[in-house]
């Protein structure tokens, strides 16, 4: 069964009032093993509960179709072989092919789509995240540890030590964003390869979540990376956390 399909009829058994249970029992009977599996259902009728409409997939991210041609590649090749040190900037506009620029463009049209069905709907349900390691103990920078000395004062002595490790986004959820998960989650992450393993998406997944594609390299998308951690960072050097309570109290607060 097509996946578009499969949607298409999830869609008209939700509109004609059928619960989850009754919209797979029935393309069970009709289709049988071709048939979507319960989770499959249950997933679509939260989507369109929560307002969706569309049934096709956002665009895959990927090079533009140009750089993938015969005569394309021929023309790279020979661009390579005539300059080994080429830029691969340079060598895109040599051979007149995009460099990144088709998939900002398919990632923009796509969340912008999305955007204008429901704007308030979207960020209501829009969850970023990044992540960074945080340590019971982590050593100050050598410029934190700066002292005052007279020219013939001893140097201190700085005990090696290396940084241990401690690291949860469902339970966040449920705490801090009520009702969330009912709504359903868009999960809007960048593109570490963490975040893009099979393990990792098929997690996300199963608890529900919808995955957004996802520009590559934007700083604006991670605030957190520029205006949270550093500072959280700076601040967290120096001190000794015995657990992982106190360590979680002393990030929140």
């Amino acid at each position: 069964m097509e996946t578009v399909e499969c949607r298409v009829v999830i869609r008209f058994l939700y509109l004609r009032g059928r619960t989850p249970k009754e919209t797979f029992d029935e393309m069970k009977d009709i289709y049988g093993e071709d048939a979507p599996s319960y989770d499959v259902v249950k997933h679509w009728h939260r989507q369109f509960k929560c307002g969706r409409t569309l049934v096709e997939t956002a665009p895959i991210l990927g090079g533009p179709q140009s750089s993938i041609h015969e005569d394309t590649i021929q023309q790279v090749e020979f661009t390579i072989l005539e300059d080994r040190r080429i830029t691969v900037r340079q060598l895109a506009q040599d051979v007149k092919i995009n460099c990144g620029k088709q998939e900002r463009v398919q990632s923009s049209q796509a969340l912008l789509t999305m955007c204008q069905e429901n704007q308030e709907e979207f960020f209501d349900r829009l969850i970023t995240q990044d992540e960074t390691w945080v340590h019971h103990y982590d050593p100050e920078t050598k410029a934190q540890s700066k002292q005052w000395r007279h020219y013939d004062s001893p140097s201190p002595k700085k005990a090696r030590v290396q940084p241990s490790a401690a690291k949860k986004l469902r339970e966040a959820i449920k705490s801090e964003r009520r009702g969330m998960l009912t709504k359903g989650v868009r999960l809007l992450q960048d593109n570490a390869p963490v975040h893009n393993a099979h393990v990792a998406q098929t997690k996300a997944r199963s608890c529900g979540y919808e995955i957004l594609p996802h520009l590559p390299y934007p700083p604006d998308l991670a605030p957190s990376d520029f205006h949270l951690f550093p500072v959280m960072k700076v601040f967290l050097k120096g001190k000794l956390f015995s657990d992982d309570e106190m360590l979680i109290s002393e990030v929140k607060s």
